[in-house]
């Protein structure tokens, strides 16, 4: 049961979260969708002091995290 429910969290919400935002082509949907990953990134932030994590462990989360806030809001934030 635990694998399952890491793959639909880790990939079926995440990918189809994805392929919508492409077919429907919206900037509300990748506004929503940058929002979600910013506060998940504040959450990891937050988790880090919670749980006295080192830097060093969730750093590749915070990578993950804050690339994918800034690709999908970036379109929205440096529009021309």
């Amino acid at each position: 049961m635990a694998l399952s429910e890491a793959r639909v969290v880790f990939g079926g919400l995440h990918l189809g979260a994805g392929v919508t935002a492409l077919m429907l082509n919206d900037p509300a949907v990748y506004l929503t969708l940058g929002v979600a990953w910013s506060v998940g990134l504040l959450a990891r932030f937050y988790s880090m002091v919670a749980d006295k994590t080192s830097l060093q462990h969730s750093l590749p989360g915070i990578v993950v995290d804050a690339v994918m806030a800034f690709l999908l809001l970036g379109g929205l934030l440096f529009r021309a």
